[in-house]
């Protein structure tokens, strides 16, 4: 749980540690999107970003970083497409993380992110490499199905809640040195990293 307050007339969000952060409604970035294609780059470096967030079916044409970032509600990228690069390293996702059926073309980076709750990743594509190292799941973390077909890193990730990694995918070399499941975790018909590399 996020814990801070707004300060300036809400103009900025400061967590209990004092960090401080501009605040950004999530209509405002999404307005920019209304044919279902997002033309230009996001760079949105330590902002909070508040109310839900809805960018299903979008086409990010550009690159697109959320570094420090934190979501404040719940995300949906269901079905979203990233052209180039989608960067979301260190961001904070305090509700839901929403990330079915998208499609990661070039390289994607969730490096020490933290999903606060449910992140699912289902039946999702990533064509580039994919970064989750040192990153932590709190709770149902999913990415059945889905398909890493680069390097992939969950090197000293952290799963907490129950982690479902069924029939997914794995087509290059893969890093889950140092990760961590405290809950239970399913990688029934996963290929080629079954659940006797993580004994």
């Amino acid at each position: 749980m996020l814990k801070g307050d707004f300060i300036e007339d809400g103009k900025y969000w400061k967590s209990e540690e004092g960090e401080e952060y501009e605040v950004l409604e999530a209509s405002a970035l999404m307005a920019n999107c209304g044919d279902g294609h997002y033309r230009d780059e996001i760079r949105l470096d330590s902002v909070y970003i508040r109310g839900r967030l809805d960018f299903s079916q979008v086409i990010f044409q550009g690159d697109v970083y959320f570094p420090r970032c934190i979501f404040s509600d719940r995300v949906n990228f269901i079905e979203a497409e990233f052209e180039d690069v989608a960067s979301f390293g260190e961001a904070r996702f305090a509700g839901e993380a929403d990330f079915r059926l998208c499609q990661f073309q070039g390289d994607s980076y969730f490096l020490e992110a933290q999903f606060l709750k449910e992140a699912n990743f289902y039946n999702s594509h990533f064509g580039g490499y994919a970064g989750f190292a040192e990153s932590q799941f709190q709770g149902k973390t999913t990415f059945s199905e889905t398909q890493f077909t680069d390097e992939t890193s969950f090197a000293s990730a952290q799963f907490k809640g129950e982690a479902e990694f069924i029939v997914t995918r794995f087509s290059a070399e893969t890093d889950f040195t140092n990760t961590r499941f405290l809950g239970e975790k399913d990688f029934t018909g996963a290929k080629p990293y079954g659940p006797e590399a993580f004994s």
